[in-house]
């Protein structure tokens, strides 16, 4: 095995123990505030830079400022509502099954990075070295990318190799 294999495995085996620990239940509160605070950044920072962020003459620093702001406090309010529900969940007795769940999340998420870090791999001059010729995950995560491209972005897609 190269370092790129132990690389790759380092990075799902930590993507797996951090959302263990952390369990579902906050993986996926918190992943939803992050798509929110996204959502909610876009409808309101407009409005809400134009309103209460006059002090900042700039117009772009003021769009950034009430985007950055908006993002921010969904965020921090799905983090507090998951730490809530999470220990919740612990005083109820249902933390072994939260977790474990957890732990499966954080096996799809570390595969996604790990298809995303080989992917992005290839498209540079790392795809043509001896590490990268001898990694032993490398041609199950192209095969897997292959599989998947159908429900990929479009834009995503025409970085991907042709295979």
């Amino acid at each position: 095995m190269s370092p790129l294999d132990w690389f790759l495995l380092v990075v799902v085996g930590l993507s797996v123990l951090i959302s263990l620990l952390r369990g579902a239940v906050y993986e996926i509160v918190t992943l939803l505030g992050w798509i929110g605070g996204v959502w909610f950044a876009a409808h309101f920072a407009p409005s809400l830079g134009a309103r209460y962020l006059q002090a900042i003459d700039n117009i772009d620093m003021r769009l950034l400022a009430a985007y950055a702001m908006c993002f921010i406090v969904v965020v921090l309010c799905a983090g507090i509502l998951a730490s809530v529900l999470r220990l919740l969940l612990r005083a109820s007795g249902l933390g072994i099954f939260d977790r474990s769940m957890g732990a499966l999340i954080g096996l799809v998420k570390g595969v996604a990075l790990s298809l995303l870090l080989v992917a992005l791999g290839a498209q540079t001059a790392l795809a043509q070295s001896a590490m990268w010729k001898t990694a032993v995950l490398i041609p199950p995560a192209q095969s897997l990318l292959l599989a998947i491209r159908p429900w990929l972005p479009a834009a995503f897609v025409t970085h991907l190799p042709q295979g």
